[in-house]
């Protein structure tokens, strides 16, 4: 009884996350395609025609991200840090330009030969996750990203390994979210979620207790959101089911990035979501006209006044709302909101910070 009881804690001390590589704080070469080895947050990696990414082009434009070269018939590649059992391998995705092509996932145990346990096409410059379940218990294994001879140059980020847990786990995906942003005096911000699973779970029925971070609140339904919600469970497993978070509102201008949300219960180890966004200060307003000239105003002496000509005018960031937009003409011309009724002056009311296109018809006057 004594052995079972220790065994238990040893797995329920697990965590359920190996890392989460962000290339963030140490970045590859980003001037020439390099190869060798280099030491991340997350260990020690070999890599293989790997160039380092700006950080407009990573996941949420914060750090780096890795770029694996094209038409290389041996391949690009990335080898993770040797772990202990695997049970996920997720990263996020996209190409730089066009052209697209095929990831292949290896894996490698106790330094043996890279075989192939998944594939996945790669097109379009916006950031797609990907998830492999490995499910393998095995010592030393190591996972190798690999682009063949693809047209497109693909950049990965935000690579997580997770171990293969045989005791409670809670797993989160994705665990990084970002751009929560507002203008301020406009939050809260938009919503964004992550996908929460539990396996092996103890203490049925119970509840697992989400908290948000400071700036931040979460939620089970999109609609009432709060500092800290349960999430209830009555059995040893908690099928995928959505976290809503935001960033709150009445927040004042400033980054809020690398917050996190921690989750907790179960008998699982606790688990983490990093979030980041910021508060913008108030543009400043703006009125666009298009087009910005208008000519060939002409009638015969006695007989006017001209053909109308007409500009598109639309507004953003506009304060002050309830108003107007009065739009004035010189002294030889005339306007209208309806091609009808022409005068020196008219308003063009606006109840928002913008203004939808509307439609003001000039004239030369009689």
């Amino acid at each position: 009884m004594l052995f079972s009881c220790l065994f238990c804690m040893v797995l329920n001390a697990q965590s359920a996350t190996h890392f989460t590589e962000l290339f963030n704080d140490i970045t590859f070469n980003t001037t020439s395609y390099t190869s060798g080895t280099i030491t991340l947050t997350s260990g020690s990696w070999d890599y293989d025609n790997i160039k380092g990414e700006i950080s407009a082009n990573s996941y949420g434009a914060i750090g780096g991200a890795a770029r694996l070269n094209k038409l290389i018939t041996a391949g690009s590649f990335l080898i993770t840090p040797s772990v202990n059992s695997v049970g996920t391998v997720s990263f996020y995705y996209r190409e730089l330009n066009s052209g697209g092509g095929t990831i292949t996932i290896q894996k490698s145990i106790n330094g043996g030969a890279f075989t192939t346990i998944g594939t996945q096409s790669f097109s379009g410059t916006t950031y797609s996750l990907y998830s492999l379940n490995v499910n393998d218990a095995s010592n030393n294994i190591r996972i190798k990203i690999l682009s063949i001879n693809n047209t497109g140059f693909l950049i990965l980020d935000n690579i997580t390994l997770t171990d293969f847990v045989v005791g409670p786990a809670l797993l989160a995906n994705p665990t990084q979210l970002t751009g929560f942003n507002y203008i301020v005096g406009s939050g809260p911000s938009a919503s964004q979620s992550f996908n929460l699973t539990g396996s092996n779970l103890t203490g049925s029925p119970g509840n697992i207790l989400i908290s948000a971070p400071s700036n931040y609140e979460v939620s089970l339904d999109n609609i009432t959101f709060l500092p800290t919600i349960s999430l209830p469970y009555s059995g040893t497993t908690i099928s995928s089911t959505p976290i809503y978070t935001r960033l709150k509102s009445g927040l004042s201008v400033n980054n809020y990035n690398l917050e996190l949300v921690s989750i907790t219960g179960g008998g699982a180890p606790q688990i983490d979501v990093s979030l980041s966004g910021s508060v913008s200060a108030v543009p400043t307003p703006i009125l666009n006209v298009n087009p910005i000239t208008l000519s060939g105003f002409t009638y015969i002496f006695g007989s006017g006044p001209s053909t109308s000509q007409s500009y598109n005018i639309s507004g953003s960031y506009l304060t002050g709302y309830p108003s107007n937009i009065v739009i004035t003409a010189s002294t030889n011309y005339e306007v209208s909101l309806n091609n009808s009724t022409f005068a020196n002056t008219i308003n063009i009311p606006f109840t928002s910070a913008s203004l939808a296109s509307t439609t003001v018809f000039v004239r030369l006057i009689s």
